[in-house]
């Protein structure tokens, strides 16, 4: 398995749970644990079977946290 791509998504607010917890319903998989100790979240890594970039579900999700208002207002 490798990195075949990354998504950055600069903002003030933080939304890296938010974000884990809406991947998490998209992708195949996850590591249990890793990046999330701090959080609720399962985890903050995921693994996709196909790339995820052919899902719209997961693009929407990208786009979101590009474009919203920030999370919690």
């Amino acid at each position: 398995m490798s990195i075949k791509k990354e998504y950055c998504i600069r903002r003030i607010d933080k939304i890296e749970s938010y974000l884990a917890e809406k991947i998490q319903k998209v992708s195949d998989g996850y590591i249990k644990h890793f990046g999330a100790s701090d959080t609720k979240n399962i985890s903050h890594l995921f693994f996709f079977k196909n790339p995820p970039w052919s899902k719209k579900e997961f693009l929407n999700i990208i786009l979101d946290a590009r474009t919203i208002i920030p999370y919690g207002t």
